[in-house]
């Protein structure tokens, strides 16, 4: 097939979300011409489209070959390492392509999102800043500093950030409730009037309403008046839940399928853990007080948080290889090399820079995987 009518039709086949065809087409075309960039480009936007990290991983690296200036593809590869727990990788081109963005604002808004993945916060902060100097009218830009913000503490503001989204794009109904959670809110401040007619006016985004119903509850409990706050969070609530198709048997029979493959029999057998400084995690469900354990641990001169990361999951799933389902992922863990899987899990965190004997993974959800 001559290569253009190939980027063609792999478009086409894309935007169709006819992954597994694009795919083929492409694998192919690579083979046919490995010299032209384009084609390169194309394998490693299906490959990220349908989670072949490794395979992004591998045209991405063809593709920088092809273009060593490309920034954008430096900044897919590092996406690719980034997607495989592999930070130690990923962070000498992000920080390559941060400093020679200059003014290009979609190369800092991605390396912004990529170290935020990462949960480096500051470094994220650092680019999106930029971005925001560049297009200080981008929505976007401005949504995405402002979360940057919240997680640096600076509330005050992250509160103007998500004000001025608003202004810019008033249907940006996330920014609405991130907005109402910064602070406690009175009767001479809130917003309350302002999402009230909102709601009022009508709006064709279920989304968005269940986002300014939840909102609403907040300021209202803010105020002290409770039938108000109640009245909203079960409209929003019964609203989100009328879009679900979720079934609680979903995950209860994988916490089974969990407590089956990992009986006593798979612990008897495993190599002892070494003693000596290591990672500490801390899991619970979510709103139990697990950020309050990690300040208290934190403030030891020998600990360092990491705060909430993808790592441990990252390096499991890696080493478990494709999975179909849960239950699928469950029964290949039980055969995941262990050393090897602390070995990946401490070489990714150790590349955050925290120089620490311990490090704390505040990661809540990670009581499924661990």
């Amino acid at each position: 097939m001559e290569i253009m009518a190939a980027l063609q039709q792999i478009d086409t086949l894309m935007r169709a979300r006819r992954f597994g065809e694009a795919a083929q087409i492409a694998a192919q075309a690579a083979k046919q011409h490995p010299d032209h960039a384009g084609v390169w480009r194309s394998l490693g936007q299906v490959q990220e489209a349908t989670g072949d990290f490794q395979g992004m991983q591998h045209s991405f690296e063809a593709l920088c070959k092809l273009t060593p200036n490309d920034a954008k593809a430096r900044l897919k590869l590092a996406q690719a390492h980034v997607q495989q727990g592999a930070p130690n990788k990923a962070l000498p081109m992000l920080e390559a392509v941060v400093k020679g963005a200059g003014a290009d604002a979609f190369l800092l808004l991605q390396a912004g999102q990529l170290y935020t993945h990462l949960a480096l916060y500051p470094e994220a902060y650092n680019c999106l800043a930029c971005a925001v100097e560049i297009r200080p009218d981008d929505a976007q830009a401005l949504y995405n500093l402002a979360t940057g913000a919240t997680a640096l503490g600076k509330l005050e503001e992250a509160e103007k950030l998500f004000s001025r989204v608003i202004a810019v794009k008033p249907d940006d109904y996330d920014a609405y409730y991130n907005r109402s959670t910064l602070r406690k809110w009175t009767a001479d401040d809130n917003h309350i009037a302002e999402m009230e007619g909102l709601l009022k006016a009508g709006i064709p985004d279920r989304k968005g309403a269940v986002q300014l119903f939840h909102a609403l509850a907040k300021e209202y409990e803010d105020l002290g008046d409770a039938p108000n706050a109640f009245a909203h969070l079960r409209r929003g609530a019964d609203l989100r839940a009328s879009m679900m198709a979720y079934h609680v048997s979903t995950d209860t029979d994988a916490m089974a399928d969990i407590a089956a493959a990992f009986d006593e029999g798979f612990y008897a057998d495993l190599p002892k853990a070494e003693d000596g400084p290591g990672p500490i995690f801390i899991v619970g469900l979510p709103r139990t007080g697990t950020t309050l354990v990690d300040r208290v641990l934190s403030s030891h001169t020998d600990v360092g948080s990491l705060g909430e990361i993808h790592d441990f999951v990252a390096a499991l799933t890696r080493l478990c290889g494709q999975a179909q389902n849960k239950k699928d992922l469950i029964e290949k863990s039980t055969r995941v090399d262990m050393p090897a899987l602390g070995a990946a899990y401490l070489e990714s965190t150790r590349a955050r820079g925290v120089e620490k004997a311990y490090l704390i993974d505040k990661t809540p959800a990670n009581f499924l995987y661990l």
